[in-house]
């Protein structure tokens, strides 16, 4: 059975293991990374999903179409003790990074995409994988030893061409990375194969960069390292005047250049707004917007889970905000039915999410949205334990919010979902759960907006939400991968018949006690063809010819 899945990266981690690129491994077989730690065996096993590979050639079922996301690791990941580590990581990888020998540009290129370009096999019957310019490239039927790829790139760092960041950076030099874009596009339609057609770019990554403000996006324990230019924590505003230039070169198109979408995933709410009002002229009026490997938040922009907002006297750019936890479906925690205790389902509060606003505006594009497999962007981490805080850059944090006691009322209904509803409360069950109810989520506030008296904030009522929702794992993007489905390989395992059964019990659930409804939403036929392939590929054949 192929797959579609919008966001994966299954060159990348091969891509690390030797400073001579020649000798790393093969992208068609999974790494084993390995730790210089005590009791390394404990470690690595527990680990072991995030940090060896998840999406390697071989483990990606064949048949499949899958977007490939290509880049450089931001320099601030060579100041990461946990990095250090990392045994079979090339000797010199980290050190050059932190000594910026090359230039981003330079790293993308000859690395991770030179990576992947150097074992594109001739066909032999085996494994292999195949680069595509155009949709009318992917066979029907698919050849089932092959996994047919597009490109994207993450992070408009990417195109910084000069080898130090500052000096890429200072206002003489930053309109280079615009011009650099401007290349891309204009050599992909002469030499495909050196710079191949990229679907979309993802505008931001984990470091600031100077066209656009970032979400926060990485663990805790990354918290204490910065560096001058390029820090993991926010402290932009919003997109730059040049930032809306490179949305804008990215989205023209010509006789002679490919329109290249944008990627709001990693972007700020302030740089995401900005986007949307782009997005919005009547120019750009038919190009969807993509948001490929999501969760959503669970509410509006305007009511977010507030609990305390605080400024940082160690970083003065940044603003923190600790949240609630906040939740969808009710359920009941074994044991029941005496001294059994309810709890909400989790999503994610954290501004890299999609708030309601997000899915109207995307819904309104008719873009497309991929769901990541990343337990802590879904909510899965969050069933025992506090929500970690959010760093925003002061610069651009909403004025408008405040710290609330109050949530803002819930959609979800009030009853718990039934007992025989699944009676496990395993991990592996509880990411089900947050799965399937980040996809409720995006098709509930679609159909919700369909009422809107407000024509801005109204999604047309021929627009159906399930056609526009797909699979954006984030493979070997250092995810914590749910427990269902921890690599690629074990793709069948997360849809199958019992995903169809809980999704089809949840919306059954949300009609019967839902009292926002003006009609019961339907689960369409074929479900997890459409979210696991079809989707994906109806939106390539609009948007990739």
């Amino acid at each position: 059975m192929p797959f579609f899945d919008l966001h994966c990266h299954p060159s990348f981690k091969s891509a690390l293991l030797n400073d001579d690129l020649s000798l790393c491994p093969n992208p068609i077989d999974a790494v084993d990374i390995q730790l210089s730690v005590p009791f390394p065996a404990c470690v690595e096993n527990l680990a072991g999903n995030s940090l060896d590979s998840q999406s390697s050639f071989d483990q990606i079922p064949g048949g499949s179409l899958v977007v490939a996301g290509f880049l450089a690791f931001e320099r601030v990941y060579a100041f990461v003790p946990d990095l250090k580590k990392v045994k079979n990581l090339g000797a010199n990888d980290l050190q050059n990074m932190a000594d910026e020998t090359e230039s981003y540009h330079q790293l993308m290129t000859g690395r991770d995409l030179a990576h992947f370009q150097n074992f594109l096999p001739t066909p032999s019957g085996l494994r292999q994988y195949k680069l595509l310019t155009s949709i009318t490239e992917y066979p029907s039927p698919p050849d089932p030893n092959t996994v047919y790829v597009v490109a994207s790139v993450e992070g408009v760092h990417n195109f910084y061409d000069r080898k130090k960041l500052a000096v890429q950076e200072h206002p003489d030099n930053q309109k280079e990375i615009v011009d650099k874009l401007e290349t891309w596009k204009q050599e992909s339609a002469k030499n495909p194969k050196k710079f191949p057609r990229l679907l979309h770019i993802t505008l931001a990554h984990h470091g600031q960069n100077v066209l656009t403000n970032h979400a926060w996006a990485i663990p805790i324990r990354f918290a204490s390292t910065t560096v001058s230019v390029g820090s993991f924590n926010p402290t932009g505003n919003g997109l730059s005047p040049l930032g809306e230039s490179f949305v804008r070169t990215a989205l023209r198109e010509s006789p002679t250049e490919k329109r290249i979408l944008v990627d709001v995933k990693h972007l700020s709410l302030a740089s995401r707004r900005k986007v949307y009002e782009i997005m919005g002229e009547a120019e750009f009026a038919d190009v969807p917007i993509l948001a490929t490997h999501m969760g959503v938040v669970g509410t509006s922009w305007q009511h977010p889970p507030i609990a305390d907002i605080r400024p940082s006297t160690e970083h003065p750019k940044n603003q923190f905000a600790s949240y609630r936890r906040i939740g969808g479906f009710l359920r009941q925690v074994p044991p029941e039915p005496s001294g059994s205790l309810l709890t909400r389902i989790p999503f994610n509060p954290w501004s890299i999410n999609l708030y309601d606003e997000d899915i109207i505006r995307i819904m309104q594009s008719r873009g497309l949205i991929g769901v990541s497999l990343d337990r802590r962007i879904l909510g899965g981490t969050l069933t025992g334990g506090p929500v970690e805080d959010e760093r925003f850059s002061r610069a651009d944090f909403p004025p408008e919010w405040q710290v609330s006691a109050q949530d803002a009322p819930s959609f979800y209904p009030t009853e718990a979902l039934p007992t025989l509803f699944d009676g496990n409360p395993s991990k592996a069950n509880q990411d089900r759960w947050a799965f399937c109810q980040n996809i409720i989520h995006i098709v509930l506030m679609t159909e919700l907006a369909k009422g809107n008296t407000n024509m801005a904030d109204r999604v047309p009522a021929d627009v159906d939400p399930w056609d526009h929702i797909c699979l954006g794992s984030d493979y070997d993007g250092l995810i914590s991968a749910v427990k269902t489905c921890p690599t690629a390989d074990h793709l069948p395992n997360l849809f199958d018949q019992k995903f169809e059964t809980v999704l089809g019990a949840m919306i059954e659930h949300l009609n019967k006690h839902a009292l926002s409804l003006a009609k019961p939403i339907k689960v369409p036929a074929k479900i997890v063809e459409k979210l696991s392939f079809k989707n994906g590929l109806d939106f390539l054949k609009k948007h990739f010819v």
